[in-house]
């Protein structure tokens, strides 16, 4: 049986519950996912999506998860399902490029990431590296090494996937794995999530290892995940802490209150999203659900300091990559990409440590002040804009970076676990987003939310998510 068949008779599910459902019932094996895999691959391999496509390793993956199948030994739910993995990420014999002419050719990776290894220990197969922003540095998700991503999602033309993890979101859409690694520094698993119309989760900080990932702003960076469905990325979320999947929650209280943020420097640009979003509001208004307006003053006081001291990432991406200016290596970058990190070293270093005191503060009142609450906004304010209007110069890259990190990024600086879920259709094959973010700690009450949001906007018809169709 073609697995598109078992997909469609488990579209109740998860995409991950239905691949694992099939190998265990004996209508798939690994080795058949692999193959399909590998042939998507193919297909999919003029538009950008990959750095590095599956290959031996993997097919002994699944080889080796096959055999644990046909003995009853499978390791559980995720036993070979294949993930994409941004190559940003060790994995064990690949190099990890950053996206870069700088460390194209650098030495293979010794080990795996950590996160790499817990997925493993689960039985996970290894589906590829994908593309990415040159060193993670763009939300908008070109890349002129390796080729800039096709959205899967537009049915006419060539349009931005978004960035940084352009290629792990462009994967998930486009069917090759139901999940993939990437990172979110400062929106870079939510943005594209959104321009493909998948979901991108961001925990908060140190929920998942980050041995193994190449730096770009410390203080900022973490693991983030792109998945077809919120129960997805639920799954993956606990086997990356370790966890045998699934978590079982309860269901959302209605006393649960939703906060909208209604302050300027967030609000859309396209009809389309604005319509989804009251959309949106309007159904979880009608379950019964408290939803208060507001002026954000988190948001506002962000929007102050970074107006007077830059923003954080900038002031840390340029102290970690420095030696490039020390060592005349600035001809190996991107000019778009290099213009930011000039920026970023003009900036003061009394600034950067006022910016982290001023967090650590802001950090500490979100969190008592909005308590169990949950914001909702827009994830990002436009549709994606075709590659060649963002890419005909420097002004016009940087004026689009700008647009669409606009969203994202105050859950970064103020610590916010934040997931961006697609709402509904719009033209050109893309969809909507809207971004949930709780305060800090509180990942298991946000997915949970999202959950409940997601299934409720599949039984209204509103949305339900799929991947694109070859």
């Amino acid at each position: 049986m073609r697995i598109s068949e078992i997909l469609r008779e488990g579209a109740l599910r998860s995409r991950i519950e239905a691949l694992s459902f099939g190998m265990r019932s004996g209508r798939l094996s690994p080795v058949d996912v692999f193959r399909e895999t590998r042939f998507k691959q193919g297909y999919s391999k003029n538009q950008g999506i990959l750095v590095e496509p599956l290959g031996e390793t993997s097919l002994a993956q699944a080889r080796s998860s096959e055999k644990r199948y046909l003995n009853d030994e499978q390791f559980g739910l995720l036993d070979g399902i294949p993930f994409g993995v941004k190559d940003l990420i060790d994995v064990e014999g690949c190099t990890t490029s950053r996206g870069s002419l700088l460390y194209r050719n650098a030495p293979p990776a010794k080990r795996n990431a950590e996160a790499v290894e817990r997925l493993g220990f689960q039985g996970m197969v290894f589906g590829g590296k994908t593309n990415l922003s040159e060193l993670a540095f763009s939300g908008v998700g070109t890349n002129d090494l390796f080729g800039s991503p096709i959205n899967p999602r537009a049915t006419t033309g060539k349009y931005i996937t978004g960035g940084s993890s352009s290629g792990s979101a462009a994967g998930v859409a486009s069917g090759l794995w139901p999940v993939s690694l990437g990172t979110d520094t400062s929106g870079s698993s939510r943005i594209p999530a959104a321009f493909c119309g998948v979901v991108g989760f961001k925990p908060s900080f140190d929920r998942y290892p980050l041995r193994g990932v190449a730096p770009l702003a410390p203080s900022l960076d973490h693991l983030g995940i792109n998945a077809l469905t919120v129960q997805d990325c639920v799954i993956l979320d606990q086997a990356l802490r370790g966890l045998a999947p699934i978590p079982k929650f309860r269901m959302l209280s209605e006393q649960t209150e939703f906060l909208v943020p209604r302050n300027k420097s967030i609000q859309p640009r396209d009809p389309h999203i604005k319509d989804n979003f009251d959309k949106t509001l309007d159904l979880l208004s009608n379950l019964g659900f408290e939803i208060h307006e507001v002026d954000f003053s988190p948001y506002a006081e962000v929007d102050r300091l970074f107006e007077i001291h830059g923003s954080l990432v900038a002031h840390e991406a340029a102290q970690q990559y420095e030696a490039l200016f020390e060592n005349g290596l600035t001809s190996y970058i991107d000019p778009k990409i290099l213009q930011r990190l000039k920026e970023g070293t003009l900036l003061n270093r009394k600034s950067y440590a006022l910016l982290q005191k001023i967090r650590r503060n802001l950090r500490a009142e979100l969190s008592s002040s909005i308590g169990n609450k949950i914001l909702l906004q827009p994830t990002v304010k436009i549709l994606p804009p075709a590659i060649e209007s963002v890419l005909k110069g420097v002004e016009e890259f940087k004026a689009f970076n700008k647009l669409i990190l606009g969203n994202t990024m105050y859950a970064n600086y103020l610590g916010m676990p934040a997931i961006a879920i697609p709402i509904g259709h719009a033209p050109n094959g893309f969809s909507t987003s809207i971004q949930l973010s709780a305060a800090s700690g509180k990942d298991d009450f946000l997915l949970k939310t999202a959950l409940f949001l997601e299934a409720a906007l599949s039984k209204q018809n509103i949305y339900t998510p799929d991947t694109v169709s070859h």
